[in-house]
């Protein structure tokens, strides 16, 4: 069967400009998803008085792992792990809506969403996180507005959590 020279080069065109789309969609990504090397590291808690890890692990089964500034600083990377998926089940709904709260100035930071991925946030089909995994929450940060040691607070759902940005 023979195909017209002018429908090969379509099809072509067609393949190299989507390939392009995907190239920069890939950048963007990779930018965005930027993942601080120092996982294993403790959290920047917040001082005592205020919500502590004990108290935060027994109400709401996770144990925070931090928050750090990321893709050269307009990404916060909010991390937490599960201890205990019934009570974490909250935190992974598809349909709350994270937000960071910088204390200085009061602005709200959310997730960004985009078309073709959705939310940059985990969360899982059946609505029960794994026990031990590390879930993260990717937040926009306009302009760098939140820098490393500024207090902030996390908020998902009823889920809030004061950290320091590291």
């Amino acid at each position: 069967m023979s195909v017209g020279v002018g429908r090969i080069r379509q099809t072509l065109r067609r393949a190299v400009s989507g390939a392009r789309l995907l190239r920069r969609s890939a950048l963007v990504l990779v930018g965005l998803a930027a993942v601080s090397a120092s996982q294993g590291q403790k959290a920047n808690l917040p001082p005592a008085g205020e919500t502590t890890p004990a108290a935060l692990e027994a109400r709401w089964g996770v144990r925070l792992e931090g928050i750090r500034s990321s893709a050269n600083g307009y990404v916060l990377d909010f991390r937490y792990r599960i201890v205990d998926p019934v009570k974490a089940q909250p935190l992974v709904d598809r349909r709350v809506t994270p937000h960071v709260t910088d204390e200085a100035s009061g602005m709200r930071l959310s997730v960004p969403t985009f078309p073709t991925i959705g939310p940059l946030r985990q969360t899982t089909r059946d609505g029960m996180p794994e026990e031990g995994r590390i879930y993260f929450v990717l937040f926009a940060n306009p302009g760098r507005l939140v820098q490393q040691g500024q207090r902030v607070t996390v908020e998902i759902g009823e889920f809030k959590a004061g950290l320091i940005v590291g």
